[in-house]
């Protein structure tokens, strides 16, 4: 997820792999400062086709859908917000694929002895 061009790469196997930049949505997420709030995070899965992101104590699965046309990706060119005037963002990248994440709630497996 560090490229914006796809870009093949060799791992120590000498197998090919293909990195891209995937779009993160999250539907249930009405809070925009949740994110820069969070100190954790953990995504296991990303191969699958629900991958499980853990975002401090929440957890969410997510499915792979196509996006219509193309997702341009851009960053802030000040991320701490010192400057006094609005510097233009910096595109990063685009991407064809987006993961929804949703939130869901584990609960304990019932062990029966």
């Amino acid at each position: 997820m560090t490229s914006a061009e796809p870009a093949a790469t060799e791992d120590a196997a000498g197998d090919q792999e293909e990195e891209m930049m995937v779009l993160l949505e999250f539907d249930e997420l009405e809070d925009t400062k949740f994110l820069s709030r969070c100190q954790s995070y953990s995504l296991i899965g990303l191969e699958t086709p629900t991958p499980i992101l853990k975002l401090d104590n929440y957890i969410f699965r997510g499915t792979y859908e196509d996006i219509i046309g193309t997702g341009l990706l851009f960053a802030d060119q000040d991320p701490d917000g010192h400057s006094e005037s609005q510097p233009a963002p910096k595109y990063v990248g685009s991407a064809t694929k987006k993961i929804r994440f949703k939130r869901i709630l584990l609960e304990p497996k019932n062990r029966e002895s």
